[in-house]
């Protein structure tokens, strides 16, 4: 699961390739068209954006951090949702200007080391999978336990999500282009 996020009014150089996946095309046709539509995507940074939940969820915490004072809290919660919420052209461009601002600063860099901080000193947590025992003796597994290598315990649920300073660059590249944005 992911978060597709569009621009509503983007900036853009030239029209977006297409394909007919009706016509079957062939595989030298799909290459060329992956291709064309990998270097529109790069010369058109405000139409679209996409993280992994995994991703996203870190990335829109520290967006809400930056704008706390902008953003509504309803705004900071649908955020975490992909059911079409819309930011309008200011709030993409305030958002743009907050994460600038917080990547030449040195807030994103700091951001970054406290929260790996914080994760780093979570404590182990029972494994689910085999309820702590190390071993699992059901339909998928006989023996060492898989989730936990054996050891009965296992890191933290939100030490998967990841946090990284060019996501945010990346978007904050695609709010300044977006014309405002939706989050689908």
């Amino acid at each position: 699961m992911g978060m597709d996020v569009y621009g509503l009014n983007p900036v853009l150089k030239g029209a977006r390739p297409e394909i007919d996946w009706s016509s079957n095309p062939s595989q030298e046709e799909t290459d060329a068209y992956l291709i064309a539509s990998d270097a529109w995507h790069s010369e058109n940074q405000g139409a679209y954006f996409r993280n992994n939940v995994w991703y996203w969820h870190p990335l829109w915490q520290f967006v809400c951090i930056a704008c706390d004072d902008v953003l509504s809290e309803e705004a900071k919660q649908k955020g975490t949702f992909n059911d079409g919420y819309q930011y309008d052209f200011e709030t993409a461009l305030v958002i743009a200007d907050r994460l600038k601002e917080a990547l030449e600063g040195g807030s994103v860099e700091v951001y970054a080391e406290q929260r790996q901080a914080h994760l780093d000193s979570l404590p182990l947590e029972t494994c689910n999978l085999c309820n702590g025992t190390g071993v699992r003796d059901d339909e998928h597994v006989q023996g060492k336990c898989n989730g936990c290598d054996g050891t009965g315990k296992v890191k933290d649920w939100d030490t998967h999500y990841v946090f990284d300073a060019d996501n945010v660059k990346e978007f904050e590249q695609f709010c300044r282009l977006s014309g405002g944005f939706e989050i689908c």
